[in-house]
């Protein structure tokens, strides 16, 4: 049987309104590889890649994944609150999906009015208008459009009929799914039951209207229906998922990858659709989700975790927005009837202005309420230790809204230690010649170790600024406090100790009244110990020896309890719940060894040792939080953030003003 299924309905939907994971569980990687896999199968089979010619099976993947995330976000504000806010789910939705939408629907109209029939602008007026209401896929359905059929090129906005579907899906399903929540009184099984039924209904009629009205069952709400709800369905079980065997859950995702490549390989535009034949990708993209409940090493995700494709599909909502509108765009305004060739450019041309629509409009990352200043806080507080601990302790759970500095800043704020050039790189071998603070004074403090002792920065130029002192830095990228030769780019890192005994005589030179040191834990000696304990506690004794000739007092600072992966992009994913991204004590401390090895040296050479580790992890729970108060904490895998250490000025005042006031 011929389909009279129109091309460019098989298009991808819109999956900015994905959710993040369920809390306490780590992100979904997995699910942003599978993204990349549907988006591109559309891309190439919009793009005439006659072996992919059933790529609009993407559309069917991404309405799974759509409610599969959706109502795991729904479930988890469910099982916290017992409610559902309405009115925050579409204003969340509105806000991801809106900007750039509305942008590229504007764009394309204008597009169309320069470059497309004038006879037909008025239709694409319509069709434009209908794409911004989330109506468009009734237009096309009535109007019965079936692209392969018609001699004119298509409409250039058609692709929003997928986008449409989903919203008319989440106006009904975030309220039915609170009324069965409180009847079946929080048991799932229930709440799953009418789900089931009106999935069964929409996949029943949309068998029964393929062969009668090929457009209204790839345009209709109703025979979509239950492509979504099976997503959703499975979000309802995703609990007991879970505890299946890790080789079950291995062989469902990669079955799963089998029937969505399956159907994209061998449907094509001959094949009636959705009808009966959308349960192979729809079954697919379920294995999928399915299987990567239980996270394993030998799973899909080995494939789908790559991070060409998690990269990729965190872009397939604005490449989506924008492929098909240059596709249909480009031979008409080069003139030429025939837009085979002009498919590289019209790709390009979509890669471009998917960059120009990232830097214009910024994917939003939803916040919730606004939490106390972290700063503020610590500086009015009669005991600023007690108060820090108070609020790791009341962590946010989600993103405030006054996040400060914003989340897209986090990372590229620094210091002036590193605007001025002040913090050396791996080649210097000798220190740089800075001073912060006040440079008449005659008491010197001196910050001395790698970019973890360079963190601590921001909290000592507040302080040298608040007390009068004369801030002298003195740090190396990478280069440790102990005399130890670490590797470094795979050599030993003989820069480092040659910085290190030229740092050490400027210090002598400089007769500080308190030295105050610090390094990562990371990196390995280049001739490995037998005891590393003694080979790192006989480096950190040498270093400490050396500083106390010059009659200084020495502060040695651990190192900094570590976050898990990347806190900064992690928040961005996981927003509305954070703890899915805190780190716990003991896996936070990178290296205890090298602790003890720093205490036994401090304590056979008189050396202050301060903890920062109740700084930045709630001391009961032992939770590493990436988010105090309104601060982020970290701004990549090991470094605090600018605006965290800076807020700690008052907890590390304390310990430093008893050494620098000593006799």
């Amino acid at each position: 049987m011929t389909s009279t299924t129109p091309t460019a309905a098989r298009t991808v939907p819109a999956a900015g309104g994905a959710a993040p994971p369920p809390q306490g569980h780590p992100p979904r990687l997995d699910i942003q590889g599978l993204r990349a896999v549907a988006v591109g199968l559309v891309v190439l089979s919009h793009a005439g890649v006659a072996q992919v010619g059933g790529g609009y099976v993407g559309v069917d993947v991404f309405f799974v994944i759509s409610g599969f995330l959706i109502t795991s976000l729904l479930l988890r504000e469910l099982a916290t609150t017992g409610r559902v806010s309405l009115r925050s789910f579409y204003a969340r939705r509105a806000l991801r999906l809106l900007p750039a939408s509305s942008l590229v629907i504007a764009v394309t109209l204008v597009g169309a009015w320069l470059f497309l029939s004038k006879a037909r602008l008025a239709e694409y007026a319509g069709d434009a208008l209908a794409g911004a209401l989330y109506t468009l896929n009734f237009r096309l359905a009535a109007a019965g459009t079936d692209y392969l059929a018609q001699n004119s090129p298509p409409s250039p906005f058609q692709h929003v009929w997928s986008l449409a579907v989903e919203e008319q899906f989440y106006l009904v399903w975030p309220v039915l799914l609170l009324l069965t929540w409180r009847l079946a009184r929080g048991r799932r099984g229930p709440v799953a039951v009418p789900l089931a039924a009106l999935c069964a209904l929409s996949f029943a009629a949309g068998v029964v209207v393929t062969d009668r009205s090929a457009p209204w069952a790839y345009f209709g709400s109703l025979t979509r229906v239950w492509e979504l709800g099976a997503g959703a369905l499975l979000a309802l079980a995703a609990v007991r998922l879970r505890r299946m065997p890790a080789a079950l859950a291995a062989a469902l995702g990669w079955l799963g990858l089998v029937c969505v490549t399956a159907a994209a390989l061998r449907y094509d535009d001959e094949t009636p659709f959705p009808g009966h034949h959308a349960l192979l990708p729809v079954a697919g993209a379920v294995l999928v989700l399915a299987g990567g409940c239980v996270p394993t090493s030998y799973g899909a995700g080995r494939l789908l975790e790559r991070r060409p494709l998690v990269w990729l599909g965190g872009l397939s909502y604005g490449w989506y927005l924008w492929h098909w509108p240059l596709l249909v765009m480009a031979p008409a305004a080069l003139g030429r009837a025939d837009g085979t060739a002009e498919v590289p450019l019209a790709l390009a041309l979509s890669a471009v202005a998917l960059a120009l629509t990232a830097t214009a409009v910024p994917p939003t990352i939803e916040v919730g309420d606004p939490a106390p200043a972290l700063a503020r806080a610590l500086s009015e507080a009669p005991d600023p230790a007690t108060r820090l601990t108070g609020l790791l302790t009341a962590s946010p759970t989600t993103l405030p809204s006054n996040l400060a500095p914003p989340l897209p800043r986090v990372k590229s704020a620094r210091s002036a230690l590193y605007r001025d050039g002040c913090h050396v790189d791996r080649a210097a071998t000798r220190p740089r010649s800075c001073v912060y603070g006040d440079r008449t004074y005659s008491r010197t403090v001196v910050l001395f170790g790698d970019s973890h002792a360079a963190q601590w920065f921001p909290a000592l130029q507040r302080l040298a600024g608040a007390r009068g002192w004369r801030l002298v830095p003195l740090t190396k990228a990478s280069c440790k406090v102990a005399d130890v030769t670490i590797v470094n780019l795979h050599k030993p890192y003989t820069a480092c100790d040659t910085w290190r005994s030229h740092a050490l005589e400027r210090i002598r030179d400089l007769r500080p009244a308190l030295v105050v040191v610090s390094s990562s834990d990371a990196g390995d000696p280049a001739r490995p110990a037998d005891d590393p304990l003694r080979q790192w506690t006989a480096g950190f004794e040498h270093t400490f020896r050396d500083l106390h000739t010059s009659g200084a007092r020495v502060a040695a600072l651990l190192d900094t309890p570590w976050p898990k992966g990347d806190p900064v992009d992690c928040a961005a994913r996981n927003s509305l719940q954070l703890r899915a991204c805190a780190h716990h004590l003991p896996e936070a401390i990178r290296d205890a060894t090298r602790g003890r090895a720093l205490r036994a040296a401090a304590s056979t050479t008189g050396t202050t040792v301060i903890d920062p580790t109740p700084w930045v992890c709630a001391p009961r729970t032992g939770v590493c939080p990436v988010v105090v108060a309104d601060t982020a904490v970290h701004r990549d895998d090991s470094h605090l953030s600018e605006a965290y250490a800076e807020a700690l000025a008052p907890v590390l005042a304390a310990p430093l003003d008893r050494l620098v006031v000593a006799p």
